[in-house]
């Protein structure tokens, strides 16, 4: 694939990306996910397990108004890591689109990255089996 190409790919998936999350974000924003169930095709029954991102959607609809201590009932882990996948989506928006590097990635940002999603996995796992917290 020449270098034409794979910049025009590379844009596309990152509008894509970008129309999808904004989308998505309206539709939870206007069908308020903690008064409503925006997953009607999903069967949900928390009474076995609570899965890695439940209450992710509530917690993210609660920082959209800025209501920082539901979204951290609902999803601790999201409300405080929040600002770094904000930082590094935007890095990597910014940087793609331009083709260079114009906003500087975070330090060891993909290590970072392996991390953050190493304690998303532990975070899962402590909610499951602590009773105190969920």
């Amino acid at each position: 694939m020449d270098d034409k190409k794979k910049t025009y790919t590379v844009r596309g998936v990152i509008v894509a990306f970008w129309l999808t999350a904004v989308a998505f974000a309206v539709y939870v924003y206007v069908k308020n996910p903690i008064e409503n169930n925006v997953y009607g095709f999903l069967i949900h029954d928390e009474s076995l397990f609570h899965c890695p991102s439940c209450g992710l959607t509530r917690a993210a609809y609660s920082l959209m108004r800025f209501d920082v201590a539901s979204a951290f009932y609902y999803h601790a882990y999201f409300t405080v890591t929040s600002p770094i996948w904000a930082y590094t989506l935007v890095c990597l928006t910014v940087n793609l689109w331009a083709n260079r590097r114009i906003i500087p990635y975070p330090r060891g940002y993909k290590t970072g990255l392996w991390v953050l999603f190493g304690l998303f996995m532990a975070f899962a796992v402590f909610r499951n089996f602590v009773s105190f917290i969920y």
